[in-house]
């Protein structure tokens, strides 16, 4: 991470990049429930995730209780269909927080505080021209 040395330090990153550094990863299966009648299913990448209590498969979260994880498996998404996928999900590092998304909403302080109680730290970047 560095130490605290009072010079301002900059990097580099592309504006799209979910994963800032320092991430580590894990490989499990994602249940995606039959979408509601009208709806439609997206899960893109950035969306936080949480571990059902019964099967031990990854769902979407719908708050921040219990263990979150972020969705980093850029071959599949966005899913757009119920099923069981194999994923990649990032369970500790450095996020852009500007592509992470909990129920499809851009995240709040809250949120941010309860990423960071899990190994994730959801990171502000700014694009500069």
């Amino acid at each position: 991470m560095g130490t605290i040395n009072g010079i301002y330090e900059t990097k580099n990153i592309e504006p799209k990049t979910l994963l800032l550094g320092g991430n580590e990863f894990e490989t499990g299966v994602l249940n995606v429930p039959a979408a509601g009648t009208g709806e439609t299913i997206n899960i893109p990448d950035g969306a936080v995730l949480t571990r059902d209590g019964t099967s031990g498969k990854y769902v979407v979260a719908e708050d921040t209780d219990g263990a979150l994880f972020i969705l980093v498996d850029h071959i599949i998404t966005p899913i757009t269909e119920a099923g069981d996928y194999p994923v990649r999900v990032c369970i500790k590092g450095d996020v852009n927080r500007n592509l992470v998304t909990l129920g499809g909403e851009n995240l709040t302080n809250a949120q941010v505080d309860a990423l960071r109680q899990n190994g994730i730290f959801a990171l502000t970047t700014h694009e500069i021209q």
